[in-house]
């Protein structure tokens, strides 16, 4: 049966993992929390780690305690000549979407304009 145009073939979105006894993976794994904080503040601290676990575990600690830093992004589009027919929203709906390829890294800029596409 086809899917209708504009319907989700899965309003419900994915169905969460349970246990036989009913309880999610992510309920599970969230029991764990403080045990793996204090795993990762083990590795942090404990001399003889690799640098590399040692960093590893800083910047887990950091992000989960302050969250991702903040990516700056310089960004200048020109929409002359190159969206002539489509309307303001149509054109602004495309360059978001141009935006959002640029900010997964899916997009080359040469010269703040899209080159080609990554994927």
């Amino acid at each position: 049966m086809p899917f209708e145009k504009g319907q989700s073939g899965n309003p419900g979105g994915r169905s969460p993992i349970v246990t036989a006894d009913g309880r999610s993976v992510t309920e599970l794994a969230r029991e764990h929390t403080e045990e793996a904080i204090e795993c990762l503040v083990g590795v942090l601290r404990h001399d003889k780690s690799p640098a590399a676990a040692r960093v590893a575990a800083s910047t887990a600690l950091l992000d989960r305690g302050w969250g991702r830093p903040k990516q700056e992004m310089d960004l200048e589009i020109s929409t002359q000549n190159q969206l002539p027919e489509m309307d303001s929203m149509a054109r602004a709906a495309r360059l978001a979407a141009i935006a959002a390829e640029i900010e997964k890294g899916r997009v080359e800029l040469i010269e703040g304009q899209p080159l080609k596409a990554l994927t």
